[in-house]
């Protein structure tokens, strides 16, 4: 039993961190030969989300979390 839940690429959702839903774009086409000959293809897409918010979950490092302008073991938050 999987305990993931669906991911609907292009659409919005409430749950979406900063209002971004996830994105995917196929990069390549099988109408495109690869090779110059007219008869190899292939398929490629790019997928991408934002990994904060109800629709997806993770586990985030404790150098990714500020307060009080400064990271994890004291390093800067600003450049």
């Amino acid at each position: 039993m999987s305990c993931a839940w669906d991911i609907h690429p292009n659409q919005p959702s409430p749950n979406t961190a900063f209002g971004t839903p996830p994105q995917r774009y196929m990069a390549i086409t099988c109408d495109e030969s690869t090779d110059g000959s007219g008869r190899a293809a292939m398929a490629a897409e790019w997928f991408g989300m934002l990994y904060h918010g109800l629709d997806v979950t993770h586990l985030d490092a404790l150098s990714h979390m500020a307060w009080d302008g400064t990271f994890y073991n004291r390093v800067p938050a600003a450049p």
